[in-house]
């Protein structure tokens, strides 16, 4: 091997084996397939507690969910002109909340070069529309949970 010079790249060698050049005892070989077997065994036992766990996991978690699903159900049924009237009631906030969202696009577009050159100017946006977004999305929310014809019987089980 040449030493590098200063216009040349250093190189350095590597003697690399293929597996079944690798001289081997009998012996070993046996103990090493009885451990790699031993190892998958174990890995898949493994596996299978964390599978279980996680199945156990999802239960309880769900539990809670399936119990105001159910109250909900409940509710919908001991409420059925107050269900109905919180469906129409979302119905109409969706083409309002769609109203207002369309007008804070329009405005972005028309301030966009003001919003970014001027902090009280997106400031000014943001007093006017965020609370506006937040409050009609949370009581568009309550209104469809409430309007909406679920059955509780169609929720997913583990």
């Amino acid at each position: 091997m040449k030493s590098p010079s200063k216009n040349q790249q250093g190189y350095t060698q590597m003697d690399v084996l293929r597996n079944d050049d690798v001289p081997q005892n009998s012996s070993e070989s046996g103990s090493d397939s009885g451990n790699i077997e031993s190892l998958l065994k174990n890995l898949i036992a493994a596996q299978n507690r964390q599978n279980d766990l996680l199945q156990k996991m999802i239960i309880i978690m769900s539990a809670g969910q399936q119990q105001r699903d159910q109250e909900l159900f409940q509710w919908k049924n001991a409420n059925p002109n107050l269900a109905r009237s919180c469906r129409n009631a979302a119905d109409k906030l969706a083409q309002i909340q769609t109203d207002v969202i369309s007008a804070a696009a329009d405005e972005v577009d028309l301030k966009f070069e003001d919003m970014v050159d001027n902090e009280y100017c997106i400031g000014d946006f943001l007093d006017r529309y965020g609370p506006r977004f937040v409050h009609l999305s949370a009581i568009l929310q309550l209104f469809s949970l409430l309007g909406n014809p679920s059955d509780v019987s169609s929720t997913v089980r583990w």
